[in-house]
């Protein structure tokens, strides 16, 4: 295929193209479970001391016992929800990277949560796609002679249909012919 050709199928197929935004994070787990009714009262003392701590405070002196991460790596949000629960990561979204916040809410408990890195949704360049597109560009082309190649065979062709009466014992009489 051409660059042109292939520009015009990365045109009609962009969102299929887009790199979904990603999020990396610290967070802090406090226990509703553990601490009840003081639960927000502890989360909003740990976050002025994770504020007065900085972005690298060290997350083994604050909060309770988790199986989640301490750290998470840049993800797309989608496997951010997976981890943490649906919503979680559009709530990250809005919070300023390089500052702690919250309490952010989730099915485990409350977090306080420092965003260090995001990446938002974006277009790749064509040089990053073309070896997709390629790929993309020949399998349709493939279905489309496959199509025509089905059509010019069915037409050389007539196909008769015969029903069986109820008995199943030969022709009904009745025939369908395409």
């Amino acid at each position: 295929p051409t660059d042109e050709e292939l520009k015009a199928l990365f045109a009609r197929n962009a969102e299929a193209f887009r790199v979904a935004p990603r999020l990396a994070f610290r967070q802090v787990f406090v226990s509703r479970d553990k601490r009840g009714d003081a639960a927000e009262a502890e989360a909003a003392r740990l976050l002025a001391r994770l504020n007065a701590a900085g972005p690298a405070a060290r997350l083994d002196a604050f909060g309770d016992a988790t199986m989640l991460p301490g750290e998470v790596e840049l993800s797309a949000l989608r496997d951010i929800d997976r981890q943490f629960g649906d919503g979680f990561a559009r709530r990250l979204e809005a919070i300023e990277p390089g500052r702690w916040a919250g309490p952010i809410r989730s099915g485990y408990g409350l977090h306080l949560v420092l965003v260090r890195e995001r990446i938002d949704a974006y277009a790749p360049d064509f040089a990053v796609v073309r070896p997709a597109l390629e790929r993309e560009f020949v399998a349709e082309r493939r279905k489309q002679h496959l199509a025509t190649l089905y059509d010019r065979l069915l037409a050389k062709y007539t196909v008769t249909l015969e029903r069986r009466d109820a008995e199943g014992s030969g022709a009904s009489g009745a025939a369908a012919t395409r």
